[in-house]
């Protein structure tokens, strides 16, 4: 087993009280899709294109994939009333390096509140946990 995979087994859920990190599920993967297709702020800032629908079972098979490929760990960034927020995914995940990659994307209508901010602080708990 490699190192993301088990640590997708051992991280299903990271939370400090505003928000909380979860692994998709097929219920936050549909709000994922939701957002994805419906916030045309955020898509100007992405690569998918403004306007393309795109469903949870795709997002979520598309994740499940990429993070597969890439030796990841991709959660979704859940309010404390949880209401999805967005995206954050700890990737190319090399223990002996000591290295990964973050990468993150937030609906438009919580920009500027501190969310990321929060997202940003568990994933570098979950990082230092982890020795990268």
């Amino acid at each position: 087993m490699c190192d993301a995979t088990k640590l997708r087994a051992d991280c299903s859920r990271i939370e400090d009280g505003a928000i909380s990190l979860s692994q998709l599920t097929e219920r936050y993967a549909g709000h994922l899709a939701h957002i994805m297709s419906c916030d045309t702020r955020l898509g100007s800032k992405l690569v998918f294109r403004e306007g393309e629908v795109v469903c949870g079972e795709e997002v979520l098979t598309k994740t499940e994939t990429w993070c597969e490929k890439t030796s990841s760990i991709s959660f979704a960034i859940v309010d404390n009333d949880d209401t999805v927020i967005g995206s954050i995914s700890l990737s190319h995940i090399h223990r002996s390096a000591r290295s990964g990659r973050i990468g993150y994307w937030l609906t438009s209508d919580r920009w500027g509140r501190g969310a990321t901010t929060a997202a940003f602080g568990l994933i570098l708990g979950l990082e230092k946990r982890i020795g990268l």
